[in-house]
Order: structure tokens, then C-alpha cells, then sequence
């Protein structure tokens, strides 16, 4: 899949209706209870790909009781894993970005008489996927394992009586 067919399929995937012409504000954002997402154009790139990723994560993930940075952090974070599940790699200048607004968005919290943020690190949460996947792997080689056996004892049956070539 290139970046525009992965950017229509979860648009369609997620029922978001695009406003590329929207009065409002002057930047890409969404709007949570419409699922539409303003001032986005497609374009075949990581990082337009990831953007719409990211609004269409504020979407799915805001709650009423998180503040901007937990926001931008989740939001975040659910726009890497549908990068996972699509096979693209969002390069690491993209995602310093990223922790940089993040960053932003807790010292003015913190500013604002906010505190108790907790880990927002997305390096932090990429390291829990890796070994996330890394736990998965090894659960994936252990069913490999057996079925390889499972196949031998079989073909050793067959042999047995005479059926295997």
C-alpha cells in the first residue's frame, strides 16, 4: 500500500469525514464528537500520513478528563500503532517532533499550577512495543516448534504405514 491508499483506507476505516477548506484555526486538527479532521490535504508522505494518523488519534482516543499533553501523548502513541499495523516506520525526526509539543504541553501544565503527568515519553512507549513484539515473536516460534514436530510425527506415521513417499 503507498501512503494515500493507507490515508483513504483509514479514513474510510474510521468513519472521519475531511475539511481541507475549514474557517477554522489556521492548522491541521479534529474534532473529536464530529470525527471530521480540518485543514488536512492528502499527500503521499510519512509525515502527512502521520498527521492525519495523529488527528484521527485524538479522535479515538480523547477523554473529557485528559489534559493536552495526555491528549497529544495518546494521541501520539495511537498514531505509531496504526504505523505498525500498516508497515511504515515514522522516522525518528518526526516523532522528536512530536515529544517536542508533547514537552511543550506539560511545561505549560505544569505553568498553569498543573503536576502528576507521569511518563508521556514516546521513546518510553516505543521501547514497552518492542518488547511487546519481541514477547510475541517468541510466543510465535514456540507454535512454530511444535507444529514443525507435529508435522514430523505425522510424516513418521505416514512413513510407518506406508503412505508417505
Amino acid at each position: 500500500m503507498n501512503y494515500k491508499q493507507i490515508q483513504e483506507d483509514v479514513i474510510r476505516k474510521y468513519r472521519i469525514t475531511i475539511d481541507s477548506d475549514s474557517k477554522c484555526w489556521r492548522r491541521t486538527h479534529a474534532h473529536v464528537k464530529e470525527r471530521k479532521v480540518c485543514k488536512w490535504r492528502p499527500k503521499s508522505s510519512i509525515a502527512c500520513t502521520f498527521e492525519l494518523l495523529h488527528e484521527i488519534g485524538h479522535i479515538e482516543t480523547t477523554k473529557s478528563w485528559m489534559r493536552r499533553a495526555e491528549s497529544e501523548y495518546y494521541a501520539t502513541c495511537w498514531a505509531i500503532d496504526r504505523c505498525y499495523e500498516y508497515g511504515i516506520e515514522a522516522p525518528a525526526k518526526l516523532l522528536k517532533e512530536y515529544q517536542d509539543y508533547i514537552n511543550m504541553e506539560i511545561d505549560r501544565g505544569k505553568r498553569r499550577g498543573g503536576n502528576g503527568y507521569g511518563d508521556l515519553s514516546l521513546v518510553g512507549y516505543l521501547r514497552k512495543r518492542l518488547d511487546d513484539i519481541e514477547r510475541d515473536l517468541e510466543k510465535l516460534n514456540s507454535e512454530l516448534l511444535k507444529l514443525k514436530a507435529y508435522e514430523d510425527s505425522l510424516k513418521d506415521c505416514r512413513f510407518k504405514r506406508g503412505l508417505y513417499r
